[in-house]
């Protein structure tokens, strides 16, 4: 039977709601701690030696037993090369299919105390007796108290006589891909870039469900045959609880036939996972494009991202994984995200969600971005100055190795508006105060491109100047442009150079260069040229040692062009 995304979407709500969710939490009361005497008194775990050897033949080796439930403790047994016999009895309450809550109390101090569970710290102020921890699902459980200066520190096991099966599906807002930054914009229009991935263009995406009191819950993604497969552990799961579940398993079964072998496929976008997170890529072989027709920086820079991710979860035994199956892929300028809300289809918080990835947007063009993320690769010059009707026409590869490039950037949406289902809400993953914390990390793995290309045609008008910074986004991979204040009189100028040709000046370490007019003219205006001694270059004659700061010094003097020049 083939279905729409859309209509396996609401089946799987509908099975979602039937399923059987334990609702209520079994406390287990695990003991008492004197912060005074440093005594506990509780579950505990015991370590006995044989006082005799076991008995074993000749020619035989000591050989550990597999560790086994025994009533209402874990018990191991091992046995040393002298044959005695070492067995250690964790505590392992019994429990119905239930998340489980630890119970912690203590006695003889008037101090603030804590308890730590696999990790997870929660305190209590003086006077309070008792402390409450979510244990949810897990088998095996290291704690310590700490009370009146004195800790004390053991284990338990869970015993479940069955996991947690259910299964369901939410959808994700919004999942933001990659930004094509769109080059300055001038009169008329026809400035462009593009970016040429050699594979793709993408970024890796892992999610971290949390609430405020509460420790983290990190699920894993997989694909449509793998999701399969974990749907019939979760319908075994169902068929041996039995009573009304077991109709629950065989429809199950039926569902999971359903799911795409692949995971989300369009035309120029695909998603792939890993263990715990998905990869989103987009412009297989192809290239990504924005021109100036849209606005300059911040207004028309591209956004790319899925909207309404469909994605499909199951559960038990502890495990949490998350299949998407359908996603709508839009690309939409910075300006149509502010002012067209409707049009684009999203909420207003996922709107400044994503217009908060691009710097330019609450910054403008002139801002410089955050140096924890765009840098200036080598081999691309600090300042690019045009004007005056030039052209400024030029290519930019980078190689990143996704195996060492960390960048990442990370925000939180409410939950809330995921609607994850019953078994999700029982662990407190849907509530008002749960957060989502989203961390998009540059793409990594062999699926992404490790080279990408900008294709800059950068025009102006007459009467226009333009004096950019070029920066490499390591997070989306893509390349953005910043457009500089040009000073009011240039730090270097000069003339003979040929008609349109791109004029080099190396200032501090750094490389500047300018495009000259049809007469041979050039001026440096870049703010960020280093004061001091710098060597030009023009093409066919010696460098020329100048002065950054004394104007009108160059290959040879000349009368710098008068024309009145808007500064963009």
């Amino acid at each position: 039977m083939a279905l729409t995304p859309d209509q396996l979407y609401q089946l799987i709500k509908q099975y979602e709601g039937i399923v059987p969710i334990p609702a209520q939490f079994v406390t287990i009361n695990v003991g008492t701690f004197n912060g005074g005497t440093g005594v506990w008194t509780g579950l505990t775990t015991t370590v006995e030696t044989d006082p005799e050897p076991v008995e074993h033949g000749a020619n035989q080796h000591p050989t550990n037993p597999a560790s086994r439930y025994v009533g209402s403790e874990y018990v191991s047994q091992t046995i040393s090369a002298q044959w005695r016999r070492t067995t250690t009895s964790v505590p392992a309450p019994i429990v119905d299919t239930a998340p489980v809550q630890l119970q912690f109390a203590v006695a003889g101090t008037s101090t603030p105390w804590s308890v730590t569970v696999n990790g997870f710290t929660q305190s209590a102020p003086a006077g309070q007796s008792t402390l409450t921890i979510n244990a949810w699902d897990r088998e095996i459980i290291q704690w310590t108290i700490q009370a009146g200066g004195k800790t004390h520190s053991d284990g338990l096991r869970i015993h479940r006589k069955a996991g947690i099966p259910a299964f369901g599906a939410f959808t994700i807002p919004v999942i933001p891909i990659a930004i094509v930054y769109a080059p300055p914009k001038d009169s008329q229009a026809k400035s462009t870039a593009s970016y040429a991935a050699t594979d793709t263009v993408g970024t890796t995406i892992s999610w971290d469900f949390s609430t405020d009191s509460s420790n983290s819950t990190e699920p894993g993604f997989t694909d449509g045959s793998a999701f399969r497969a974990f749907l019939g552990v979760v319908s075994t799961a169902l068929g041996i609880a039995g009573g009304a579940t077991t109709n629950v398993s065989k429809d199950l079964t039926s569902v999971a036939a359903l799911f795409p072998s692949e995971t989300i496929t369009n035309q120029q976008g695909t998603v792939t996972d890993n263990a715990g997170s998905i990869t989103v890529t987009y412009g297989q072989a192809s290239t990504l494009g924005t021109s100036a027709m849209g606005g300059g920086p911040g207004v028309g820079d591209n956004i790319i991202f899925y909207k309404n991710v469909l994605v499909a979860w199951a559960y038990t035994d502890g495990q949490w994984l998350l299949c998407p199956f359908s996603a709508t892929l839009v690309a939409a300028t910075a300006a149509t995200l502010k002012n067209q809300l409707a049009q684009v289809g999203i909420s207003s918080a996922d709107q400044q969600l994503l217009l908060a990835l691009d710097p330019f947007v609450a910054g403008g063009p002139s801002v410089t971005p955050p140096g924890d993320r765009f840098t200036v690769p080598p081999g691309v010059e600090n300042s690019v100055e045009y004007g005056g009707g030039t052209t400024f026409d030029q290519k930019y590869t980078i190689t990143r190795d996704t195996k060492t490039t960390t960048t990442t950037k990370t925000y939180t949406t409410d939950t809330t508006s995921w609607e994850p289902g019953t078994l999700l809400r029982m662990f407190g993953l849907g509530a008002t105060k749960s957060v989502t914390t989203t961390t998009v990390t540059n793409a990594t793995g062999s699926e992404v491109s490790t080279t990408g290309t900008l294709d800059l045609n950068l025009v102006s008008g007459s009467d226009e100047l333009f004096t950019i910074a070029i920066w490499f986004d390591t997070l989306f991979g893509t390349w953005a442009i910043q457009q500089l204040p040009s000073a009011d009189q240039p730090v270097v100028s000069g003339s003979g150079a040929a008609p349109g040709e791109v004029v080099r000046l190396e200032a501090g370490g750094k490389v500047h260069v300018t495009v000259a007019d049809s007469k041979g003219v050039f001026n440096f205006r870049a703010p960020n040229i280093a004061p001091g001694t710098a060597q030009l270059f023009v093409k066919g004659k010696a460098a020329t040692t100048v002065e950054v700061g004394h104007p009108k010094i160059g290959v040879r003097e000349a009368p710098v062009t008068t024309s009145p020049i808007k500064r963009s």
